[in-house]
C-alpha cells in the first residue's frame, strides 16, 4: 500500500469519492514521502558507512581528531575514521593486521613479529617489492594503534641477486632496458 492509499484508508468512507479530498491527500502524501526521504538521508549521516563527504564525514573526522582531506575518496575517509575508532581497542597482532588490511596489503602480505624482551614489533610487508605508496599513512595508522613503549620496525621486500640468477638475468640485460636503480630495487622478474 502506498502513502496515498494508506492516508485514504484512515479517512471516513464518505470522503472516498471526493476529488478535492483525493487531491489534498495526494499533495500531503507527496510531502510526507519527501520528509521521510529527508529523514532517512539525515539518519544515514549518523553512520560512518553511509555518511557523505558533505555532511557526516567532516563531523566524524572532527570527533576523531582527524584532519579533513578533501582530496581523499569517501571510502578512504571512512576507512581512516573506522581505524581511528578501532585504536581504542586492545592492541593485538590481529588488530595491527587489520590496519594492514585497511591499506589493501592483505593479511597474507603482512607478518607481525613481536619481540617482547626488546619491546620491538617488526612489521614485514610483502607482496609488492619496495615501499608501498601508502607507507606514510600506514606508519601513521600503526603509530596510532601501537603503545608508545614499543618500537616499530618495517621490513620491505626487495629484489635479490639470487632472484636475478634464478631468472638468468644479468646486470647488462637490465642496463640495456634502461632500468633505474629505484626501478631495479622493486623489479619483479615474474611480471
Amino acid at each position: 500500500m502506498n502513502a496515498l492509499q494508506t492516508m485514504l484508508h484512515y479517512l471516513p468512507y464518505y470522503y472516498q469519492d471526493s476529488k478535492k479530498v483525493h487531491f489534498i491527500m495526494k499533495k500531503e502524501a507527496q510531502q510526507l514521502i519527501t520528509i521521510d526521504d529527508a529523514i532517512n538521508k539525515l539518519l544515514d549521516e549518523f553512520f560512518i558507512t553511509t555518511a557523505t563527504a558533505d555532511v557526516g564525514l567532516p563531523y566524524w573526522e572532527k570527533v576523531c581528531g582527524l584532519n579533513t582531506d578533501e582530496n581523499e575518496t569517501e571510502a578512504r575517509r571512512r576507512q581512516l575514521i573506522q581505524l581511528k575508532l578501532k585504536r581504542n581497542t586492545l592492541t593485538t597482532a590481529s588488530l595491527r593486521d587489520t590496519v594492514a588490511k585497511y591499506f589493501e596489503l592483505g593479511s597474507a602480505n603482512v607478518e607481525i613479529i613481536e619481540q617482547f624482551n626488546t619491546n620491538i614489533v617488526r612489521i614485514i610487508l610483502r607482496g609488492k617489492k619496495g615501499q608501498p605508496s601508502s607507507f606514510p599513512q600506514i606508519t601513521h595508522a600503526v603509530d596510532e594503534v601501537i603503545p608508545a613503549h614499543l618500537k616499530v620496525e618495517y621490513v620491505f621486500t626487495y629484489i635479490l641477486w639470487s632472484d636475478l640468477d634464478a631468472y638468468q638475468l644479468t646486470y647488462q640485460t637490465l642496463d640495456d632496458e634502461q632500468i633505474t636503480w629505484d626501478e631495479f630495487q622493486i623489479f619483479d622478474p615474474n611480471s
